[in-house]
């Protein structure tokens, strides 16, 4: 039987080598609807041996309690979408390769936590991987009925196959970004086989349950007389119901191997709402015939161990097919779970520990090793693993096992949670929160565990470190009305919850906002050391070819000179942190920049980056006042010219007469002579009152500011249709060469009407310059260009022309109230581009203003990708 479970797991793996090569190219030519099924049957992954083989442990022992793990997935699922979505466009923004990075995008300049967070995840994560382990071993034991030796037999077969699995399936190159399915379509197929291999054997057991009287008669006493499965075991342990749904709610999205299925393998932000649907239905699907399964199995099986149940029942009968068929399923749901978290967990190790330490140590050559490293670190990890198997996890139940990797990452809840939806949460409270639970974790689940393991009568478990019965780890400060997982649950709410809000209020009181001089902003800083040193750090990662490709295409994309001004430089520096980060993650990323920018530069980054911020919110506050002052001006100014208008309209009717008066011959002629002159005058005031109801009604419409209605608009159409509405409006005579170059992928959150009434008044400004240029010049080609571009979490809008463009020295008054460069009458009173400055501050982004070198005007827009 041993030589046939070999030859069949060869077979299924060159079967999923051979499916993981040939589908992706099917989804690639759009077959409809088979990108969102892969997607969907990733978060299978949730469901592990624990699912397989320890939920038939967990029922004799617990009853209905084994459900709880997937109650709490199940009941939190109208929340994924929020969750998801949120973090989706974090993900697209910041390029997060790991779940860590989450914490450093979140929490800015937070790269210790992020190792700490590393390490913490590193050992956490080995119980889990190390059930596996046991679990597969179990089930060859059980058709081998050998005890094989601590490094050689089946022990060391499961560890070696394990091994392969990864390193064959699981980690990619460094500089792989092509958008592969390969590895996701192996998850998905695992999926369903542990799917098909389950729902196998639950039908057989409903099979005898239904039609077999004998077999189901046995069964049903055992439910209702054996006290294991009595209504006192079977339906009680609710008190452990709540703590274990909120734990498997969160590491249901949380998990390194989750994060991964759910976030970067995501392909269409849609497929998100398919999962909410779907994945409830698999998770009951999955464990719905637990229950039958281990009835039969405690009724006709004693000599099987319970977790052994959905194996022993087709031997049993005779079905050996079946037998390797769920042995096949129960395979997968290990190899699925340990290729994804060890290929989650060798990327943060590699991106936040080894890279940065080469990095410092300028250890040049070991970038150009990371693959071979990234395999050398997962190998490392399975065999910690398999040594956390062999003399801690052989002697705990599955599940018991599995839970004290779910508490590592519960730890993580109150910062993830509360950096993605509390505006409040601050770094301070994030790292307090985190070191306090990872001590707390430490302490009471897993350093007690190894202890047990080797010593069950140690003292420190039964009467606490030195004999201070007060912190007993299982009954810490004499808590005990808990069991271990409780126990851990009840510190981490009492401690860790308080912990990060407290220390985030005073984190944010601590935090002072240093107002920069304007000196500091006009000073110039330099990019060619800049991008010598960016382009060597580029060597590191790709080869000599690509990085002088990108090189080369950053210089022309922000036409760098040999000095800029340092607003200019931080986008310049974003912008290539932001790449970067694709290769390295954020951590790396980060780090790398900062040792290539001179101790001037961050200076001057860091107060610039203060200073625009202190500006915004002076600028907001005077556009703000200016509002105020401009509308009650104009409601004040019309109520008398609507006097005048109407009084104007009134003489001119009293001269009509006095018209037909002098007509009839009546009253002197020099009385007449008077009356055509006030007739004149008259028609003068009258077309000036309209005048300036026409101005103020203008500074009326400019100073309105709508209530922000935001919804996901597809920026290069918003674009398109504005240039043409403004074209339509200005009724412009000359043909204008309009191009759009978009290199943005996702859509931008904004007011649609707001943002198209500014990009109108752009484009309105840049036809009258160029209007004027072409007066001067007859044979000159109009063109305008817009560029989309995205730097970190931003959208990077520049709309060009060649136009007249503007001095120098009225640069700094373009965006002010009334500045026009029109003539009057001209249908402009200079605040459409105060009113652009006033939408695009709404929107929490940013304008600029520059004169081109050859003429014309190029303005710059920034809006958050993410509100």
């Amino acid at each position: 039987m041993i030589f046939a479970l070999i030859i069949s797991l060869a077979l299924y793996t060159l079967i999923l080598w051979a499916v993981g090569k040939t589908l992706p190219r099917y989804i690639e030519k759009g077959v409809k609807g088979l990108s969102s099924a892969i997607y969907v049957l990733g978060y299978g992954a949730y469901c592990t041996t624990w699912t397989y083989y320890g939920s038939l442990e967990g029922v004799q022992n617990n009853g209905l309690f084994y459900f709880a793990v997937y109650v709490g997935p199940i009941l939190s699922s109208f929340l994924w979408k929020t969750i998801l979505y949120r973090i989706v466009e974090l993900k697209r923004s910041y390029e997060i390769t790991n779940i860590t990075d989450l914490i450093n995008v979140i929490y800015r300049r937070s790269e210790k936590t992020v190792v700490f967070v590393t390490c913490f995840l590193f050992i956490g994560m080995l119980p889990y991987i190390s059930v596996q382990m046991k679990a597969v071993n179990s089930s060859i034991r059980f058709f081998s009925n050998t005890e094989g030796p601590l490094l050689f037999g089946i022990d060391l077969f499961v560890l070696c196959s394990f091994i392969f699995f990864t390193l064959f399936f699981g980690n990619k190159k460094l500089a792989d970004k092509s958008d592969q399915y390969g590895l996701s379509t192996i998850i998905a197929v695992e999926s369903l086989v542990k799917l098909i291999g389950m729902c196998l054997v639950g039908v057989v057991v409903l099979y005898f349950l239904l039609f077999d009287q004998e077999k189901s008669v046995v069964m049903d006493r055992l439910f209702h007389d054996d006290p294991v499965f009595g209504s006192e075991v079977f339906f009680s342990k609710t008190n452990k119901w709540i703590y274990t749904i909120f734990v498997s709610a969160f590491a249901f999205l949380f998990l390194p191997r989750q994060f991964h299925v759910s976030i970067l393998e995501l392909k269409k932000k849609s497929d998100i709402v398919k999962a909410t649907q779907y994945v409830p239905l698999y998770l009951i699907i999955m464990t719905v015939f637990i229950i039958p399964i281990s009835l039969y199995g405690a009724s006709f099986l004693q000599n099987v161990q319970a977790s052994n149940f959905s194996l022993g029942i087709p031997e049993s009968l005779g079905l050996h097919w079946l037998s390797i068929i769920i042995f096949l399923g129960g395979y997968s749901a290990a190899s699925g779970m340990v290729v994804l978290e060890v290929t989650s967990l060798t990327s943060m190790i590699t991106n936040n520990l080894i890279i940065p330490f080469a990095q410092r140590k300028r250890m040049e050559d070991i970038f150009k090793k990371l693959y071979f490293i990234k395999q050398v670190t997962a190998v490392v990890l399975m065999i910690l693993a398999f040594l956390y198997f062999e003399f801690v996890a052989k002697n705990f139940p599955i599940i018991a096992t599995g839970m004290v990797s779910f508490c590592c990452i519960f730890q993580l809840a109150p910062s993830f949670l509360g950096g993605l939806f509390w505006k409040g949460a601050h770094r301070l409270g994030m790292k307090i929160s985190i070191y306090s639970g990872a001590i707390l974790w430490f302490y009471t689940l897993f350093l007690p565990g190894i202890i047990e393991s080797f010593s069950p009568s140690s003292p420190f478990i039964h009467h606490g470190p030195f004999g201070i019965e007060l912190l007993k780890p299982y009954a810490l400060f004499g808590v005990e009305e808990f069991d271990k997982i409780g126990h851990n649950f009840f510190w981490t709410m009492a401690i860790n919850l308080p912990c990060f809000f407290y220390f985030s209020k005073l984190g944010r009181r601590l935090e002072e906002s240093n107002f920069v001089e304007q000196e500091i902003i006009s000073e110039s800083l330099s990019t060619v050391r800049f991008l010598e040193q960016y382009s060597k750090s580029l060597k590191r990662f790709l080869d000599k070819e690509q990085a002088g490709i990108k090189t080369e295409e950053i210089k022309r994309k922000f036409a760098i000179e040999d000095k800029v001004g340092v607003e200019d430089f931080c986008d310049l520096v974003s912008y290539c942190e932001s790449y970067l980060s694709q290769l390295v993650g954020s951590i790396s990323a980060e780090r790398e920049v900062q040792t290539i920018l001179s101790e001037r530069q961050k200076t001057a980054m860091e107060k610039a980056k203060r200073y625009m911020n202190d500006r915004n919110v002076m600028a907001r506050e005077k556009l703000s006042g200016l509002r105020v002052l401009a509308s009650g001006m104009a409601h004040e100014l019309n109520n008398p010219i609507n006097i005048l208008d109407t009084s104007t309209q009134a003489l001119l009717m009293k001269l009509e007469e006095l018209k037909k008066m002098k007509a009839e011959g009546v009253g002197k002629s020099e009385i007449f002579d008077l009356m055509d002159e006030l007739e004149a005058l008259s028609s003068v005031v009258r077309n000036g009152s309209r005048r300036t109801a026409d101005v103020l009604s203008t500074i009326l419409s400019k100073t309105e500011c709508s209530n922000l209605i935001v919804e996901q608009e597809n920026i290069e159409k918003l674009i398109k249709s504005s240039f043409e509405e403004a074209k339509e409006r200005e009724r412009l005579t000359i043909n204008v060469n309009f191009t759009i170059h978009c290199a943005l992928s996702s859509f931008i959150p904004c007011s649609k009407r707001d943002l198209t009434k500014a990009f109108e008044e752009i484009f309105s400004n840049s036809f009258y310059g160029i209007l004027e240029k072409a007066k001067e010049d007859p044979i000159f080609k109009a063109t305008i260009h817009v560029s989309i571009d995205q730097v970190r979490s931003l959208a990077r809008i520049e709309i060009s022309d060649n136009g007249v463009g503007v001095k120098e020295g009225e640069l700094p008054m373009m965006d002010l109230p009334f500045f026009t460069k029109r003539p009057t009458g001209k249908g402009n009173v200079g605040l459409g581009l105060t009113m652009v400055h006033d939408i695009i501050h709404a929107h929490s982004g940013d304008m600029k203003i520059k004169s081109k070198r050859d003429g014309g005007l190029s303005v710059v827009l920034t809006l958050p990708l993410v509100r």
